[in-house]
């Protein structure tokens, strides 16, 4: 990134935002607007933000950050209306040598409380647990850090309820057009509620463990964002 990048009024405020928050989320502006306009390089955020007191190395900071993508959300996959997948993609201005991969990697488990294991195939890079995914890979003069997760069971438990629920349908309808079989409709309430119960948990744990996996993935990114500044 250079100052002749150009910022759009979304990036312009997004920049603004995080470099006005202290690191525990506190407003360093003191509420106080900041003017703002799109098409702003670096330094031009950097004269304003010095207005109201916001360190020049914040707004540099912040800027590297959205420039590489980070004020994007989270990618996400549903089924059934729930989160099944989440993947973040964060683009790097350069590559990362030995060292600083070594960095991340301790960063990952501490941040995903995962051990984990690390794999290097030709150029590519990555660390892994279970679904969990963490890449690596060049991409012309910078890199791509590719992060990605599949919840293991969201699909069998859909399945389950789904199954449950078609079964205990069929079953009521045929004990109510001949059977009249009271162990039959017993079976039926049973697979009922199984399905029902499946398909809570689904709607109960998914959104809680996107959203946790969707913030951990950012404080990666961030990490790796200064991690860069550091080394230049």
């Amino acid at each position: 990134m250079t100052d002749e990048t150009r910022f759009d009024d979304e990036q312009v405020a997004e920049i603004l935002r995080r470099a006005s928050a202290s690191p525990d989320g506190e407003d360093t502006a003191g509420g106080r607007e900041i003017a703002k306009a799109p098409g702003m390089s670096v330094s031009d955020l950097q004269a304003i933000a010095g207005q109201v007191g916001i360190a020049p190395e914040a707004v540099l900071r912040a800027a590297a950050e959205v420039a590489r993508g980070d004020h994007l959300p989270s990618e996400r996959r549903v089924m059934a209306g729930v989160p099944i997948a989440v993947g973040r993609t964060v683009e790097l201005p350069r590559n990362l040598s030995d060292a600083e991969w070594d960095r991340v990697v301790v960063d990952c488990q501490e941040i995903f409380a995962a051990d984990g294991r690390t794999t290097i195939r030709g150029s590519i890079r990555e660390w892994r647990n279970g679904n969990l995914r963490v890449v690596l890979e060049p991409v012309g003069a910078g890199a791509r850090l590719r992060l990605s997760t599949l919840h293991g069971d969201a699909r069998a438990y859909l399945r389950l309820g789904v199954g449950g629920l078609v079964s205990s349908a069929a079953l009521l309808a045929a004990n109510a057009l001949m059977l009249h079989d009271g162990a039959a409709q017993g079976t039926a309430i049973f697979f009922g509620i199984t399905g029902i119960g499946a398909l809570l948990r689904n709607v109960l744990v998914l959104p809680a463990w996107a959203r946790t996996r969707a913030q951990q993935m950012e404080q990666l990114g961030r990490r790796i964002g200064a991690l860069l500044m550091r080394g230049e």
